[in-house]
């Protein structure tokens, strides 16, 4: 994933009780830096990057990167093959939940 780590935070503090004042900025700080706040948000961190990335899962037993999906090099820039894989799509989704549950939080 790279663009889907802010607005998976969000959609993950909303599924907490909206009334836990540090709830969204703990959240949104764990998906981008997970190596600040909570296990719940470096696990999802960890998975979001583990579709099309690569992560240590066995470290320090095994320097395999695991991932679900390879994103082969198609275009010129490694942005552009990610951007134009499918997998992309999973990001617009994300994005789109968040900006829903923003948006209903905010009362329009």
């Amino acid at each position: 994933m790279l663009t889907a780590h802010l607005p998976s935070g969000y959609v993950l503090s909303r599924a907490f009780d909206p009334e836990i004042s540090w709830m969204v900025p703990a959240a949104l700080i764990g998906a981008v830096l997970p190596d600040l706040v909570f296990f719940t948000a470096i696990l999802l961190h960890l998975c979001l990057d583990t579709i099309s990335g690569g992560i240590l899962w066995a470290a320090p037993f095994n320097d395999h990167l695991y991932s679900l999906v390879t994103v082969p090099p198609t275009q010129s820039h490694w942005i552009a093959s990610f951007i134009l894989h499918w997998t992309f799509v999973l990001e617009l989704m994300i994005w789109g939940m968040a900006i829903y549950l923003w948006r209903k939080g905010q009362g329009t």
